[in-house]
């Protein structure tokens, strides 16, 4: 596969090329310093390396050519928040991951691969072409998992297992209603037409399943979001007679313990407890704004002052021969002093707001079971012993 004699590529050897083609003027044949955040395509195709490393400084990259390679696992394009077209076709990579970061990825081409299961692409809410053929797919509602992608309308899965079922291209077509092309052919009008009708019934039976997994997991995630309120505001089984009906399930006193007074008091501190709860989360909301003010007025300072420094610089640079004189190190040193100074009233301004937030919720949670220690004395007169 890497050519005869010849040894795969290095990290450091696919950069050192990369400067060497991009750098080239071929106007006026010179080359050029490259900064490699300012790339936008990159080909790094047929390159005989196995391994995706040391892209991270493309931070501006929108094209990446990676097929052709002994690659096997999709890695190190974490920070390529830019891209949008992705080639990894004809490798060895046999799961889809690491493409969580990749948001705005419009074209995923992975074909010619030993992948077997589609997964880990919920984050790719904008893709709209999606090269899965000649893999090892087997089943084909496996494919309904793209659903997700709401976008789609070019699908490839020829040369798959699943390719050979019967039907296959109506189940697609009659899933996926927004489709253009199915593996490099023009899905028209009336074989949408066909293929719904086709598979209508399994199409209104996907659609009701569907609407009821999303009302159930909806009802779970409020549910889940209600206790772990509770348990954030320390008033958790308050809300009624729960409190009781767990602590005293085997005691023959219960009944006279979940007196509806009883249960007033519980609910009374579970109302008080929410809008202490409501208060003290008030209170960290601020502190993280202010604390977001604090480092950008810092951030801000520190560029004001790196400017300065720069500006300096440009001035100064032929007569100081690259600051070896001994103004150019004392205003070296002025900046470090600068700098430092700013990052020790930055440290000491958020320990003051750390401390101030402290303070503020050790008297709210204070105050919070006095109040508690108040409703509950009052309990005896509702019980009789």
């Amino acid at each position: 596969m890497f050519g005869r004699g010849r040894k795969p590529w290095t990290a450091d050897d696919i950069i050192q090329n990369v400067v060497a083609q991009r750098g080239k003027d071929s106007r006026r044949n010179v080359d050029q310093e490259v900064e490699f955040g300012e790339v936008k395509e990159l080909d790094l195709g047929s390159r005989c390396f196995s391994r995706i490393e040391r892209l991270w400084q493309f931070s501006s990259l929108t094209t990446l050519l990676l097929n052709n390679n002994g690659i096997q696992k999709i890695e190190g394009l974490s920070r390529l928040y830019n891209l949008r077209t992705l080639n990894l076709s004809f490798n060895a990579i046999m799961k889809i991951e690491g493409l969580e970061n990749l948001k705005k990825l419009e074209e995923l081409n992975l074909c010619n691969n030993n992948i077997a299961v589609l997964e880990n692409m919920d984050s790719l809410e904008k893709l709209v072409l999606l090269n899965m053929s000649n893999n090892v797919l087997k089943e084909l509602s496996q494919v309904l998992y793209l659903k997700i992608l709401k976008h789609l309308y070019t699908l490839n899965f020829s040369g798959n297992p699943l390719s050979e079922e019967g039907n296959y291209e109506l189940f697609i077509v009659a899933f996926f209603p927004n489709l253009t092309y199915l593996d490099y052919k023009y899905v028209n009008k009336e074989f949408k037409e066909r293929a719904s009708v086709e598979f209508h019934i399994k199409l209104q039976k996907l659609y009701d399943e569907n609407v009821a997994k999303e009302t159930k997991t909806e009802e779970l995630k409020s549910q889940q979001e209600e206790q772990q309120l509770h348990l954030d505001a320390f008033v958790e089984s308050l809300n009624g007679s729960f409190l009781f009906e767990r602590m005293f399930k085997d005691d023959p006193l219960s009944d006279r313990l979940k007196s509806e007074k009883m249960t007033g008091l519980c609910v009374q501190l579970f109302e008080t407890g929410l809008v202490e709860h409501e208060r003290r989360r008030a209170e960290v909301d601020s502190f993280y704004r202010c604390h977001s003010d604090t480092i950008a007025h810092i951030i801000q300072k520190e560029t004001e002052v790196l400017g300065e420094f720069e500006q300096y610089f440009k001035e100064m640079k032929k007569e100081l021969a690259t600051l070896q004189t001994v103004q150019g190190k004392d205003e070296l040193n002025k900046l470090q002093k600068d700098l430092l100074t700013l990052e020790f009233k930055l440290i000491s301004q958020i320990e003051r707001m750390i401390k101030k937030l402290d303070a503020v919720l050790s008297e709210m949670l204070s105050n919070f079971c006095e109040t508690a220690q108040e409703i509950y004395p009052f309990a005896k007169y509702y019980v009789s012993i």
